[in-house]
């Protein structure tokens, strides 16, 4: 089956990009690397070495700092604290929160720490299994479907 461009708007200003997990720092990096927006990377684990190889002049800066000086946040949702933390942030102050479910698992523990929510506004995912989990877990939240060839190569 073929794939329509997503309709989804994408924000719009600087993104804070925050990745912390391998497989969504992958994605997240190669769509930096492809659509080139004003951003300002926060990086943890795994995601420094991928964000640095894929983005050779990438320049980092603190989860507040970054948080604070761009419009939205483009988030990873890995099972760390870090991803966790920039959602939790990023709506204390008002941003707007997308994030990028890389997994099949786990969806709903990657927005819960100490029994606290913290629930982006709009959630990405790279294939339709993963939209009907995602539209049946948090039917209240927007989702978009962005199989990874339109994640890669969608220029906007």
């Amino acid at each position: 089956m073929e794939q329509s461009r997503p309709t989804s708007v994408i924000p719009a200003g600087r993104v804070a990009v925050v990745a912390h997990d391998a497989g969504g720092a992958e994605i997240l990096s190669s769509w930096i690397r492809r659509n080139q927006p004003d951003h300002m990377a926060v990086l943890g684990g795994p995601a420094s070495r991928i964000f640095k190889r894929n983005i050779p002049d990438l320049s980092t800066s603190e989860m507040m700092k970054a948080i604070e000086q761009s419009e939205w946040v483009l988030s990873g949702t890995g099972n760390t604290d870090l991803e966790y933390q920039a959602i939790a942030a990023s709506k204390r102050i008002g941003r707007y929160v997308v994030v990028f479910l890389d997994h099949w698992t786990g969806f709903q523990t990657r927005f819960i720490r100490d029994g606290k929510v913290a629930l982006p506004d709009e959630i990405w995912v790279g294939d339709e299994d993963a939209l009907v989990l995602v539209r049946r877990m948090f039917p209240e939240i927007k989702s978009m479907l962005f199989p990874n060839d339109i994640l890669f190569y969608w220029v906007f």
